[in-house]
């Protein structure tokens, strides 16, 4: 990573960008790298918020479908109508999850 780098680069040479007054430099050097770092920060977020919102009424869709489904076709128990409906609203979560699981590997992966 860059911002390591020359971190790194800084602590190392630190008493000779001392001797020579350079530390403003540095600084805005480094305040360059975490420009361009963080710049990516505001788009991952968004995506992400974007994503969760999806997910989220995907979930509902799945939960409401599962509840309109058991009151229409009343057949079963009411303990099996509510284990679907439970087990509907956990696939929300799980689906969340999952998606989050494997964007983490894959920033992982490519850092």
């Amino acid at each position: 990573s860059p911002i390591f780098s020359n971190f790194v680069e800084t602590l190392q040479g630190l008493t000779v960008i001392r001797a020579f007054g350079l530390e403003s430099n540095f600084d805005r050097k480094n305040m360059v790298l975490l420009t361009k770092s963080n710049r990516a920060y505001w788009p991952l977020v968004s995506s992400n918020r974007w994503l969760s919102i999806r997910l989220e009424y995907l979930g509902s869709s799945i939960t409401f479908t599962t509840a309109l489904v058991s009151a229409i076709y009343s057949s079963h128990s009411a303990g099996m109508s509510g284990l679907a409906i439970t087990s509907a609203m956990n696939m929300t979560g799980l689906m969340t999850w999952m998606v989050r699981q494997m964007t983490e590997l894959e920033v992982n992966m490519n850092s």
